[in-house]
């Protein structure tokens, strides 16, 4: 970096490699690099002899000006002062220029800096638990230009009636950016919503969150939205009082003209308030409010302004900001805004929100049926819709002043006294919007918006998954060993002869197929079972097993057993050949005899033996991929009355195998018309001339993967999505055939969906997804989280063991007690009712967690027995042996205590690998319990050494259960949580447990407390724990910390 910037320490104009040069030995590289990028550019310095080398360019014509030049002395002077004068247009730009953009470099960059002359004003604004808006003001180091450049703020929600004063701090999360009319270029405004900084959910009246998700689940609607924002200029009264005089009334309290000619008039005590109205128009366009329009209304200092079009959620957000930029505008006017919805008794208009609204089935030709279905349906759910549009609205829902009665729903076309009105322009024109007229001028945009857009996708929804459902889409295509003219011809008259249209068609070749992994993507949950994944990880359906049973005269459990089922690769190993002479095999064997098909993809086949899982997939591939071959593909379509998808895939279609195909299906002509048709071999099972989508479903997923359709405009993708199946799931997940929760066990998402028809393939597919709770790896069961910590407030549990009795059932169908027996072979240990307890909640939690019961480690497990000095023997490898300190059993063990507290079980339990350093932490604990009496303490006094350190939490208990029971319950609603999450539960439930077991010291009894104390411990600090994570390792040594050192 050549450029040299002002370092503000020194004034100095110096290079990069000087900076680090001075500053290497103070700071680290990063904050030098940060410091470098908040330095101003330096300015180039004139030289004094700058003018005359000027004018040396004319130094050719020297001898004729030079008398004039000395008689024009003063005429030249008089024009470099013009010059002069005209130069402060370019410092400003250049002080634009020096405004950095970007990332807010946060304190640690300010703190660098000489002084904040250069810095940009963010004024961050959002609503408080009434829904008034609130705001406040920091300095950063750069201009943003996205969200994402802001940082995350927080302030006291105990002052604005979301928070705890305990617990009071609520985080601004920045949703958009706005230019800060008021102090200028370059300071913005930043509209944030608010969010529990305990819990990272949605604060108190944080309506934006919920409207967000609406808005993103019927986004495919494009919706648009315009707002007529109504409001009464008022004469101010007492400080903290609502105001009662508007501003247009008259001085002696008596009220003014009737209303009639204040309606977008003009003049001097008829256009009152004008100057606030215009001004904050003005504003509202310099900050990039998408304000519209204004216009004075029916009561005397009564105005209007339109917000809109605005898509979506920046709605709510611009109407936000533009309420916010008239308050602030009316602070220095001398009169207060209201939003009231009647601001003034008697016969007096009052002040409404009305919002136009369209979505894209409105704005296209024909739209406006869509409007009067929106209509209708809007009139099913309309004392829902009132209770979200704002608070007195029954002052001004009267049926009088341009209203419709509250409890009365209708629409019209240009009615302004109906609920909704239908411009007279959509009905001649044959589409546009609808103008609800009922929300109130001090509704919350976010709450109107939302429910709004919620009836009105519910709406169409129910369209789109019906239309979706009236229409079949397959694909199918000849495989490479029949591609050829012949088969071409008599595929494609057999389509068309059903009724079946032909959308398109076309020859992928092997290149393409090879290069994209098209064949890859297509057979991929044959591929995984044939390769990656292992018999016991594959789920076979009773009903399969039984017809394993019938043709191969064994049970499926049994050569389980005997180990004799091996997925392709393991197969080929096992017989000693390779990857196509099993192949080879896999394919001479007939269905019915040699192979059993157990779902969509999942063939199991006897090769000599021993039974192969999808043996055929091996030299498949290559059949796609040699050079020279190709496919040919049809894309087709037909109405769902006109043929069943059983009828398409069993009789037009025919089964795998062409020689057991009824006559006149496509597979049975090919097999029986092979020499004629040109094909160098009988088709069999593998090669069976063609292919076609098993299902609907499957036929978008191929379609998709083949065809590169797109799921949002494809009718049955458009049901699916309307469905509620969320995009990513479909395409990250669905499509790649998952085991899914269904019916009672874990079943193949194809085969679920197996020759259903449309209809009620999108109908299996809704109940899917509710069950699923959205899919994904951590998905959670149906379980009530709150249940875990009902008893933590109680001495004992209070009674709970029962109740997690219940979820270790339906999580893993085993008993808290069968529980205690594996996971602590030693009976003493579940003597304990707190530590029972502790044991239950984890094993609950590892449940809920799946893929994490290896690991409870990571909940946290590993500090709660250290603290009781015990070894969980969770793992069934053998222990690593780490010198005589190695723990073999679940007696503590140590150089300094030569014989065990207790004689070991007489069932010794099997070695196991330690959840901690059994060279550290369990020889410190010993160590703290020989200093306490001179002997290696039993489980009853390690328990007293554990609970005198945790006696400080007794006074912060109800704050710890509220925050865990919170984060757990943010866990449960999250699709995906994060391991962020995870180990924030899992910290939280550690303080839990700490806290349930200082209340069982406190049942058993306060003089165990003074035994403790003549018993204390010298103060060593034990090596610190090791529990793979930071956040865990920092706690634990924390507490070790505490218990030894105390």
């Amino acid at each position: 970096m050549s450029d040299k910037r002002v370092d503000p320490a020194t004034g100095e104009a110096v290079t990069y490699n000087e900076l680090v040069t001075t500053y290497k030995k103070t700071y680290k590289r990063r904050e030098i690099e940060e410091y470098w990028e908040a330095c101003k550019p330096a300015r180039a310095k004139k030289s004094k002899a700058a003018p005359a080398k000027e004018s040396k360019p004319s130094a050719k014509a020297k001898s004729k000006p030079d008398p004039k030049a000395k008689a024009k002395d003063g005429k030249k002077d008089e024009k470099a002062k013009p010059k002069a004068k005209a130069a402060p247009t370019k410092p400003e730009t250049k002080t634009d220029d020096k405004v950095r953009t970007g990332k807010d470099g946060g304190a640690s960059a300010l703190a660098k800096l000489r002084s904040f002359s250069g810095c940009v004003l963010a004024e961050y604004v959002w609503l408080d638990a009434d829904g008034v808006t609130r705001s406040k003001t920091m300095t950063m180091t750069a201009r943003p230009l996205k969200v994402t450049d802001l940082k995350v703020w927080n302030y006291d929600g105990s002052s604005t009636g979301q928070a705890d004063g305990h617990n009071s701090e609520v985080l601004l999360k920045p949703r958009a950016i706005f230019n800060d009319p008021f102090r200028g270029y370059p300071n913005v405004m930043v509209l944030a919503d608010a969010w529990n900084a305990w819990d990272d959910q949605p604060a108190k009246n944080n309506t934006r969150a919920p409207c967000a998700e609406i808005m993103d689940m019927y986004r495919s609607l494009d919706p648009w939205f315009g707002i007529e924002q109504e409001y009464t200029l008022m004469k101010p009264g007492k400080v903290g009082l609502k105001p009662t005089v508007p501003l247009g009334f008259n001085a002696d309290g008596s009220e003014p003209a009737p209303q009639g000619p204040y309606y977008t008039g003009a003049g001097f005590n008829v256009a009152i308030g004008r100057p606030v109205a215009d001004e904050h128009y003005k504003l509202c366009m310099e900050a990039g409010v998408k304000i519209s329009g204004i216009n004075a209304e029916v009561m005397p200092g009564q105005w209007e302004f339109q917000i809109g079009p605005c898509r979506g959620i920046e709605m709510g957000d611009h109407l936000t900001m533009a309420r916010y930029i008239m308050l602030r505008v009316t602070e220095k006017h001398d009169c207060v805004c209201s939003f009231e919805p009647k601001p003034a008794k008697g016969d007096w208009n009052g002040a409404g929100c009305h919002t136009n609204f369209s979505v894209t089935p409105m704005r296209v030709a024909g739209g406006y049926d869509t409007i009067i279905k929106v209509c209708e349906a809007f009139g099913k759910v309309a004392k829902e819709h009132i209770a979200e549009y704002g608070e007195d609205n029954d002052k001004r829902l009267t049926g009088k002043h341009e209203t419709c009665d509250i409890n009365t729903f209708k629409y019209g076309v240009a009615n302004r006294g109906a609920s909704i009105r239908i411009p007279r322009e959509a009905e001649k024109s044959g589409r546009g919007y609808m103008e609800d007229r009922r929300p109130g001028a001090n509704c919350d945009p976010y709450r109107v918006t939302k429910i709004i857009m919620k009836t009105t996708g519910e709406c169409l929804s129910a369209e789109t998954i019906e239309a979706g459902g009236k229409t079949h889409t397959a694909f199918v295509f000849i495989k490479p060993h029949a591609n050829n003219e012949k088969v071409q011809t008599l595929v494609k008259e057999k389509l068309t002869s059903e009724g079946l249209t032909i959308k398109s068609e076309g020859t992928i070749k092997s290149t393409v197929i090879d290069k994209k992994k098209l064949i890859d993507t297509h057979y991929g949950a044959i591929a995984a079972k044939a390769v990656t994944m292992k018999p016991k990880d594959l789920t076979v359906q009773e009903k399969s097993q039984e017809e394993f049973e019938k043709q191969f005269g064994v049970k499926w459990s049994k050569v389980m057993e005997d180990g004799l089922v091996f997925n392709a690769m393991d197969g080929a190993k096992k017989l000693g050949i390779t990857a196509d002479e099993l192949g080879k095999k896999y394919d001479a064997l007939k269905k019915g005899e040699g192979i059993i098909k157990f779902g969509g993809g999942f063939y199991c086949g006897k090769v000599d033996d021993i039974y192969v899982i999808n043996g055929f997939y091996m030299n498949m591939r290559s059949k796609f991929t040699a050079p020279g071959t190709s496919i040919y593909y049809y894309e087709v379509e037909w109405p769902v009355e006109k043929m069943p998808w059983a009828d398409f895939r069993g009789k037009l279609l025919g089964p795998t195998d062409p020689a057991s195909a009824p006559e006149g299906s496509l597979r049975q002509q090919i097999y029986s018309k092979w020499s004629d048709l040109g094909l160098k071999a009988q088709p069999d099972t593998g090669d069976n001339g063609v292919h076609a989508s098993a299902s609907p479903f499957e036929a978008l997923a191929e379609r998709c993967n083949w065809l590169r359709a797109s799921i949002s405009k494809d009718a049955f993708g458009k049901g699916l999505l309307a469905s509620g199946i969320p995009l990513p799931i479909l395409t990250k997940e669905w499509f790649n055939d998952p085991q899914v929760d269904f019916e009672g066990g874990k079943k193949s998402l194809f085969d679920l969906l197996e020759d259903l028809d449309a209809a009620a393939c999108l109908k299996k597919c809704k109940e899917i997804v509710r069950l699923e709770g959205g899919s994904g790896e951590f998905a959670f069961k149906e379980a009530n989280l709150q249940l875990l910590l009902a008893g933590a407030s109680c001495p004992d549990g209070g009674g709970v063991v029962e109740g997690l009795d219940e979820l270790l059932a339906q999580v893993g169908g085993e008993s808290g007690a069968a529980v205690s027996a594996r996971f602590l072979p030693s009976t003493d240990l579940r003597l304990d009712p707190a530590f029972t307890w502790i044991t239950r909640i984890s094993i609950v939690l590892a449940g809920l967690f799946p893929n994490l019961m290896e690991h409870l480690d990571f909940l946290g497990l590993d500090m709660l027995l250290m603290a009781f000095g015990k070894d969980l023997p969770l793992s069934r490898r053998p222990a690593r042996r780490s010198g005589p300190s190695a723990m073999t059993s679940p007696g503590l063990a140590s150089p300094r205590s030569p014989r065990s507290p207790r004689s070991p079980s007489p069932r010794a339990p099997p070695e196991v690998k330690p959840l901690f350093s059994a060279s550290s932490d369990h020889r410190c604990l010993s160590r703290a319990a020989a200093d306490a009496g001179g002997e290696a303490c039993d489980e009853r006094q390690l328990l007293l050494i554990k609970t005198r350190v945790a006696s400080h939490r007794l006074s912060q208990c109800k704050a710890k259960l509220g925050s865990c029971a919170a984060r757990l319950d943010h866990l449960q609603r999250q699709k995906r949580p994060r391991r962020q999450d995870l180990l924030e539960a899992s910290r939280l439930l550690l303080e839990v447990v700490f806290l349930l077991t200082e209340a069982d010291r406190e049942r058993r009894g306060r003089g165990d407390r003074s035994d403790a104390r003549t018993r204390t411990p010298s103060p060593r600090r034990p090596c610190s724990p090791h529990f793979g994570t930071p956040e865990l390792a920092s706690s634990a040594e924390r507490v070790a910390g505490r218990r030894t050192c105390r």
